[in-house]
């Protein structure tokens, strides 16, 4: 993630306590975009990201919401979701897990959309991996070792 880029933020709170966490927020200098049942938006920079982890008493957790798009079909998320700068955000050596959710949408069966972007096992993370960098993960830290 680089430090000077703004980036989409989502903090989890207990319910209840959203207008606590926003006015939290706003006293670090961190203006609340929304404020929903459970949790507070906001936009920032990675030292707002650190800033929020390190000071708020209400958030349970602070999501980056790096991505968001409508699909029609299951060949229409696939090809939506390779086209996101997963790099930026997961590094190769990093164990990744998803957690799908679904609003409103006709893509309605949770298990098929998380297969569909194909991260149900680590072999599916590598072909994006793969795609994005020429090498698989293990190749990769290959590389950064010998460098």
């Amino acid at each position: 993630m680089d430090h000077r880029q703004t980036e989409n933020f989502y903090i989890i709170v207990s319910p209840g306590l959203e207008m606590v966490c926003a006015e939290e927020l706003s006293d670090l200098g961190i203006p609340p975009l929304e404020i929903t049942t459970g949790g507070v938006g906001f936009a920032g920079s990675l030292r707002d990201l650190y800033l929020a982890n390190l000071w708020l008493r209400t958030a349970s957790r602070v999501l980056v919401r790096f991505a968001e798009f409508r699909c029609r079909d299951f060949p229409d998320l696939y090809q939506r979701a390779r086209r996101l700068p997963w790099g930026r955000f997961i590094r190769p050596e990093s164990p990744v897990s998803f957690r799908v959710t679904c609003h409103a949408s006709r893509l309605n069966h949770t298990t098929r959309i998380a297969e569909t972007l194909g991260f149900d096992e680590a072999t599916n993370f590598i072909k994006f991996f793969k795609r994005d960098t020429g090498c698989t993960p293990a190749a990769f830290r290959r590389l950064q070792g010998a460098a």
